[in-house]
Parts: C-alpha cells; structure tokens; sequence
C-alpha cells in the first residue's frame, strides 16, 4: 500500500519491521540511499507526519529479528570505505545524512525483517520479506 501526496511530492509506503511484525508508513525518498524510521529511544521524534499519517517508533527489542550493527561488521566498512574513524568493534555502526533542505537525521544501523507487497508482471502484488539494514 502507498499513498502519494502531490501538493508536496511525497510518497508513503506501508512495510512491516520485525518479528513478530509491527506496521510502519515510511516515506520513500529517492534523495537518500538510507532507509531509517525513527526509534524509540528518540525522545524529540514525531509521533505523527505533517500530512496526518501516524509514524510508529520502532524498538529493536521488541523484535526477535533485530540484530545491531557495529564497526567491525563488514556492512559497516564497506558503507563507510574501510570503517568509521575511531569506532572500535563493539560500537554501533552509526550515520548521518543532511538533505538538500537542511534537515537531517542520524542513529545507528540495525538489520531486521521487513515485509512488503511484491508486485508480479500481472500487476497482482504478493507479500515477501528481506532482511534488510536500515538506520
């Protein structure tokens, strides 16, 4: 399911994060290679978009899928072309990003299941899942 704002160009995605899973809207941004929802540790997030679409904030926890990711994994080399400096291998893979228009957001990597509708050559969508790293 997606919805598409066009007063402002956005576009939502409704994905499934972890297991057991719990639904997310997430915006789809082709400005970013990072894929990243806001955490439950984040005390300033929003609970709710501009637009009125409720965002849920994600607990690693609670999910017996979610899995941390820290420097000395290969998925944090490679993103960073040989690492983080100064991040020593039991330190949470970490990043930032700052967009065209100034805002930003940072956190840390964490790897889970996430479920989405595939959509086959008829157009008919079928549910699928991926363990994917997202911030």
């Amino acid at each position: 399911m997606y919805f598409f704002f066009d007063e402002f160009r956005l576009y939502f995605a409704k994905i499934g994060i972890g297991n057991p899973s719990n639904d997310y809207y997430v915006q789809v941004d082709t400005g970013s290679d990072i894929f990243w929802v806001n955490c439950i540790e984040c005390k300033k997030c929003p609970t709710e978009s501009n637009l009125g679409i409720k965002l849920k904030l994600y607990n690693p926890k609670a999910s017996l899928s979610a899995k941390l990711v820290t420097c000395k994994q290969d998925f944090c080399s490679a993103t960073y072309d040989g690492g983080i400096p100064g991040c020593t291998s039991d330190m949470l893979c970490e990043y930032r990003v700052v967009y065209g228009d100034g805002s930003s957001t940072d956190g840390y990597f964490v790897n889970d299941l996430v479920k989405y509708d595939q959509v086959s050559g008829n157009s008919a969508t079928m549910s699928a899942n991926a363990s994917v790293t997202f911030g």
